[in-house]
């Protein structure tokens, strides 16, 4: 997922205003420059991409033995840690306190839904031991 959201940007804000792009073309010119396919969605064209990065996030600190509300809001503390320092450090991208929010959304969203499945499981599981019995 994290691939496919690098590969929407790209597609989404082009090639012309990536540092890491003009770096390497400045070595050996391998990667065509475009300016970007025009959205008039800001959601799409600034948020969804964010959103995806997130969610790549969250399902990798899921695959940990963690509790997962606990990874969600370890993913969302780190994530949001990564945007405040955009703030702090200019150069490493533009600071978006809508990025923040979408980050606490998302994670609330994924507790929640933690929550609605472990309760299923649960009683999927307790009727299950019924009808053994």
């Amino acid at each position: 997922m994290i691939v496919l959201a690098a590969i929407i940007y790209v597609i989404i804000h082009g090639t012309d205003n990536l540092k890491i792009v003009n770096k390497i073309n400045s070595f050996c010119n391998v990667i065509p420059i475009f300016s970007g396919v025009e959205s008039k969605t800001r959601f799409l064209k600034n948020y969804i991409v964010d959103a995806m990065w997130f969610v790549s996030l969250l399902l990798i600190a899921s695959v940990f033995r963690l509790d997962k509300r606990i990874a969600s809001v370890m993913a969302c503390v780190f994530a949001s840690f990564l945007e405040f320092t955009q703030f702090i450090f200019p150069e490493l991208g533009t600071f978006d306190i809508f990025d923040v929010l979408l980050y606490i959304f998302i994670t609330f969203f994924h507790i929640i839904l933690t929550i609605v499945i472990e309760r299923l499981k649960r009683r999927a599981w307790d009727r299950m031991k019924e009808k053994m019995l």
